[in-house]
């Protein structure tokens, strides 16, 4: 066998041995109690299991999937991917300290299913910063700073899920554009959804939805001098709140249609001042709205509004 033979024959095994040693990406990977992160090397392939969702989140490919099969704690996790993380209400994400899911870059798009986070009281839950776009989807977040904190431009959708006793339950700003369906805030120690824009516009739709039991208020809107925080919702009850029911500060504008306010120290609330550099905040009322039994129906200017 030749000398240059030889060398060739080398530098094959070589590779096969460097690729055989190296992680192979995948459009899905999987995660289980049983599961171990050495199969990283494997792809945390159906075969090969990963224990962590950073393990599997390692190997899968931009876009692909992220499965959990079993309930089991699996670690807090960095997205720094568009990934889907599956966890049929099953996987639990319970850091000691700090945030649960952490999403840092821009342009991502992430849908986030069936997870349970639960913190400690520090953190978030989820944690936006930079994005493209968010589906949050049958999910409970509970006991962080801020159940859902988004700081950035980015598009989110919140579906059938649960931030309970959170200082806040979502926080909005950055110039998010954001949307909520049939979702519920409840038992919050701050307030069950607030929006604040600070230098940059942000707008958040709500429907179906709850916001009660919160030790502030349900939904509180605010924004500055060059920016909007502009919330309107339809058919969503914001009860048995110790503040406000539904309220709106400087820079703000709220419109509110076919919801109910019961059960709140007030109902309906234009507070101005609370941000001193905006205008006063809006509040627009379409006229099909309950407000009863709070201890005040309304303070402020609430404006009625004809439909069109």
């Amino acid at each position: 066998m030749t000398t240059n033979t030889n060398l060739i024959l080398r530098a094959a095994a070589l590779s096969a041995a460097m690729l055989c040693g190296m992680a192979q990406a995948g459009p899905q990977a999987y995660v289980a109690s049983s599961g171990s992160d050495a199969n990283t090397a494997a792809g945390c392939s159906r075969a090969k299991i990963c224990r962590t969702l950073r393990a599997a989140m390692s190997v899968v490919d931009a876009g692909g999937v992220v499965v959990a099969l079993d309930a089991a704690e699996y670690g807090f996790v960095r997205i720094t991917k568009s990934v889907t993380i599956e966890g049929n209400g099953l996987a639990l994400i319970a850091p000691p300290a700090g945030d649960g899911i952490d999403i840092p870059a821009a342009g991502l798009d992430v849908v986030l299913r069936g997870l349970i986070v639960k913190g400690s009281s520090g953190g978030s839950g989820i944690n936006v910063m930079a994005a493209g776009s968010l589906t949050v989807d049958k999910c409970e977040v509970s006991n962080f700073l801020q159940g859902l904190f988004v700081d950035a431009a980015a598009h989110v959708h919140v579906i059938d899920s649960v931030f309970a006793r959170n200082s806040n339950g979502a926080r909005f700003g950055g110039g998010a554009a954001a949307d909520v369906a049939r979702s519920y805030f409840i038992d919050n120690r701050g307030a069950g959804v607030v929006v604040g824009a600070t230098g940059v516009s942000t707008s958040v739709s709500m429907a179906d939805s709850f916001a009660s039991d919160n030790h502030l208020d349900g939904v509180m809107v605010s924004g500055d001098a060059t920016s909007l925080g502009q919330v309107a919702l339809i058919r969503s009850t914001a009860s048995n709140n110790r503040r406000w029911g539904f309220a709106v500060t400087s820079g703000g504008i709220l419109s509110v249609g076919e919801s109910l306010a019961a059960g709140n120290a007030t109902g309906f609330a234009q507070i101005p001042g609370i941000v001193s550099a905006g205008p006063p905040g809006v509040f627009e009322t379409f006229g099909n709205n309950i407000v009863r039994q709070n201890g005040t129906a309304t303070t402020g200017n609430i404006t009625a509004v004809p439909g069109i």
